[in-house]
């Protein structure tokens, strides 16, 4: 069992009795002591780079299609602006 700081032990303890699996909770203290740290996730625009090519869906093997078609009735599509 990871050790997290006395700040993120009621959110550990709260995790851990609805049985979440450890490393869920790992990753949430991750972020949680990012943000704690004055890290605010923001991504400067000066920083992001144009897409310059993608590779053709047709060079994709066969089993990426059914692993991806598997996927899509868990899949949730969230837009932002």
């Amino acid at each position: 069992m990871t050790l997290f700081t006395p700040q993120f032990d009621p959110f550990a303890r709260r995790m851990r009795d609805a049985d979440l699996p450890e490393i869920f909770i790992e990753t949430f203290a991750f972020y949680y002591d990012q943000l704690v740290k004055g890290d605010t996730g923001m991504i400067p625009e000066a920083a992001i780079k144009p897409v310059l090519s993608l590779p053709d869906v047709e060079s994709f093997p066969q089993q990426l299609a059914e692993v991806g078609e598997k996927a899509l009735r868990k899949t949730a599509v969230i837009k932002l602006n």
